[in-house]
């Protein structure tokens, strides 16, 4: 019997792993850096986050659209004297590709010749050179894949690759994840415009760099000024935080709002005339944009990390 157990559940075990993961599905969202060569010594920064929002049928086949969500801004990287540069924030949600996924493939819809390039090929194994698209290539041969591991993510197995190329950004990529660029960005270090990989995180869940780690997903928010100072600890919090005013607040409304803008209101007990409890117990782990109002008026919002 025992025999039989361990065998049932080896075959479970292996099935989970040969299923091919859905990619986009449960909200998979990529936090990175985007550094790009301007005038001078002024360098363009982008943190922006790449995310999936709906589909379109395109000639038959059906594409999902990613976007990317941040603000852009400028900095001086040269000696002093400082330089003017645009300190400025842009803030914008845009467009950034058609993808689609065909087992264990990933495509891009060039849209201005009306292509189909092949931008992932996840079904590798241990001697397989990675191909040469238009998101990965380098100066010299392609890497090619020295080990296969795995990793859970969001209760589905996702293939991690080990490559020989030590130039390489992280020298890994994963499946359905991609390089250390980001979705969309360069794998090679000797780009021109190199792009970072912070965190990658599905359903408010962090899985890269690990389970859990803390993930800025709230990039393509704009800063509000606020009325009041607030103190909000622990962050991050698992159930409960305290909130601590400047001054006792009628009428308050808590709401927290996720990476994608999904708005849920919290509930709080009146600790003393300044200070709140608040109840975190029912939120996913994640990160959120915690709103105060008072009498209809902003009184700040902060970022929260619910573990």
């Amino acid at each position: 019997m025992k025999n039989l157990i361990m065998f049932s559940f080896l075959l479970i075990s292996l099935s989970g792993m040969a299923q091919v993961p859905d990619y986009f599905s449960n909200n998979p969202e990529w936090r990175v850096s985007l550094w790009v060569g301007a005038f001078g010594s002024c360098k363009q920064v982008d943190e922006y986050v790449e995310y999936i929002n709906g589909d379109t049928l395109i000639d038959g086949k059906v594409y999902d659209k990613m976007y990317q969500r941040g603000y852009r801004y400028e900095v001086w990287i040269g000696p002093p004297p400082i330089h003017d540069c645009d300190f400025n924030r842009y803030y914008y949600n845009s467009l950034a590709a058609y993808v689609r996924q065909e087992g264990r493939k990933v495509y891009c819809l060039d849209t201005w010749f009306n292509e189909e390039l092949l931008l992932y090929d996840f079904d590798l194994n241990v001697g397989d050179t990675l191909p040469l698209t238009d998101y990965c290539f380098t100066w010299g041969d392609m890497p090619v894949v020295v080990a296969v591991d795995s990793m859970l993510v969001a209760g589905e197995y996702r293939k991690v690759f080990e490559t020989d190329y030590e130039s390489f950004v992280g020298k890994y990529f994963y499946e359905g994840i991609g390089y250390g660029g980001g979705f969309l960005g360069n794998c090679s270090i000797f780009s021109e415009y190199p792009s970072y990989l912070h965190c990658y995180a599905v359903g408010g869940v962090t899985y890269l760099p690990e389970l859990y780690a803390e993930c800025e997903l709230n990039v393509g928010v704009p800063e509000i000024e606020t009325e009041s100072a607030a103190y909000a600890y622990p962050n991050p919090v698992h159930d409960f935080m305290v909130l601590d005013t400047e001054f006792p607040l009628k009428n308050m409304f808590l709401n927290v709002y996720s990476a994608t803008g999904r708005k849920t209101e919290v509930r709080y007990t009146r600790i003393d005339q300044q200070k709140y409890l608040v109840d975190f117990s029912g939120m996913r782990s994640g990160v959120y944009l915690l709103r105060i109002t008072s009498d209809g008026r902003n009184q700040g919002q902060y970022k929260i990390v619910k573990r």
